[in-house]
């Protein structure tokens, strides 16, 4: 999806956008935020353990670390805070992506002190059994 996104994107965009400075307003955004699909795909695992285990209350949580974080971020990164410069539309795709970074990083912290990972075969990294996949 990444390699997608980042060479098609512009193509496609290209075509749908009319106004120049939309368009590269959008290139902008789109060239930081495709980072986020590395740590979104990977949080999309956790998302189906903890709901599959019905543990919901983890995702609300871990709703609440993203969006503050991503409030944080935006306000560093849009605005030029901390001695960081401005980035405007780019800062904004950057902190989506940190977001997602740090959504990730708190379900594997989570997972690490508080979930049995033995209970649930985390422990272990699954092999292909072909005589599983022959019986579909």
């Amino acid at each position: 999806m990444f390699l997608v996104c980042y060479a098609f994107a512009p193509m496609v965009l290209k075509r749908l956008v009319s106004s120049e400075h939309i368009y590269e307003a959008a290139i902008s955004y789109l060239n930081w935020r495709v980072f986020g699909f590395f740590f979104s795909f990977t949080g999309v695992m956790f998302r189906a353990f903890f709901l599959g285990t019905t543990q919901t209350k983890t995702l609300t949580l871990n709703s609440v670390v993203m969006v503050l974080s991503n409030i944080v971020f935006n306000y560093i990164l849009i605005f030029g805070k901390f001695g960081v410069p401005a980035l405007g539309i780019a800062g904004a795709a950057i902190s989506s992506s940190l977001a997602e970074l740090v959504s990730l990083v708190f379900f594997i912290l989570y997972t690490r002190s508080h979930i049995d990972i033995r209970k649930y075969g985390l422990d272990k990294i699954p092999g292909i059994r072909r005589s599983i996949l022959n019986e579909c």
